[in-house]
């Protein structure tokens, strides 16, 4: 009888634990969603500015029993003033919403199609900015959709494959001239059981340029039972503080481009914003399921170009190091 109980009993803990993460997770939701409502916007934990499908390719992820996984993730990031060197300077808010859907066909095998859609509002200004600065819509957003499929080769390979499809523009371009496309395919090894390696090939389309084709190699390295180095488009070292909190510290790089209005005189030209950022991140995640993030950090270089404009000089600024403040949070089912 006393065996009885105690099932019982465990059985309505898991259940109350269970409605309890559920409404704790919608209100934590909406609570940080709520502030970026007019923006239309949410979301982070996949940075818009780099390709999913290349973070995707480098981790397995935790082992999970078949079926769909919905997930969900939102964010907003602020830079403000960077100094330019000839002494004007730019301001960009970020915000950013993803969406998707996980099928594992087993815990090594596993369909994904994710959504990501990200606003940048910039603002530029100074007394010695040249005034064609001044001419862009602030607002410039980023639309993408990707679907990747992973599956074991083996017991220490497995393959991962992948395609996107991106717009990219500022508020007034034509739709049809952002669009871009690319994919990934890469074969993962664990070597021992704390490192693992990755080979790939990368290759997208972008506005006005040559396809983009590189290979990636990376790492993914469990030092022991507190610390990691992964790599990812970047460098990521991993401090495990507990069970519920863990900190990072990044070097990224990240490569954003929108396509400009017709009328002149940017003709349909183009914005590129590059970056390598340095972030620390503090992240906690009270269970697998939901993650809350505060980042801190700073632009070691970035360049931002106005380019492609017929009958128009480009345009490039480089920007002193600036500061990168970050909150995210991200829920999986």
């Amino acid at each position: 009888m006393r065996a009885l109980a105690n099932q019982y009993r465990q059985r309505m803990v898991a259940a109350m634990s269970e409605r309890n993460f559920i409404l704790i997770s919608c209100v934590m939701l909406w609570a940080v969603g709520i502030t970026n409502l007019q923006a239309q916007t949410p979301a982070a934990g996949a940075n818009v500015g780099q390709p999913r499908e290349i973070v995707q390719a480098a981790t397995l992820g935790p082992p999970l029993t078949p079926g769909f996984r919905p997930m969900f993730s939102l964010g907003s990031r602020w830079q403000p003033d960077a100094e330019w060197d000839d002494g004007g300077r730019s301001r960009v808010i970020r915000q950013n919403l993803s969406g998707g859907l996980n099928y594992f066909h087993s815990p090594t095998m596993q369909t994904i199609l994710m959504a990501d859609h990200e606003i940048s509002r910039y603002e530029f200004a100074g007394s010695n900015v040249d005034p064609q600065w001044k001419i862009p819509p602030g607002e410039m957003r980023v639309e993408r959709v990707m679907a990747g499929f992973r599956r074991p080769l083996g017991d220490d390979w497995s393959l991962f494959v992948s395609a996107d499809t991106t717009w990219s523009l500022a508020r007034g371009a034509n739709l049809s001239d952002a669009f871009t496309y690319g994919g990934i395919a890469s074969a993962r090894c664990q070597a021992t059981t704390n490192f693992a390696f990755m080979l790939g090939l990368f290759a997208r389309t972008r506005l006005e340029a040559n396809v983009r084709v590189f290979p990636i190699p990376g790492i993914e390295w469990q030092i022991n039972d507190t610390w990691k180095l992964a790599t990812a488009q970047g460098l990521t070292l991993t401090h495990k503080l507990n069970r519920r909190w863990q900190a990072d510290l990044s070097v990224l790089v990240e490569n954003r481009e929108y396509r400009l209005p017709d009328e002149q005189p940017l003709d349909g030209g183009i914005f590129r914003d590059r970056s390598v950022p340095v972030i620390t991140s503090l992240r906690y995640a009270p269970n697998p399921g939901l993650f809350i993030q505060l980042s801190a950090g700073v632009n070691l270089w970035q360049q931002q170009r106005l380019t492609d404009r017929p009958n128009e000089p480009d345009l490039t600024e480089q920007t002193h190091w600036a500061p990168i403040l970050a909150a995210n949070a991200g829920l999986r089912f």
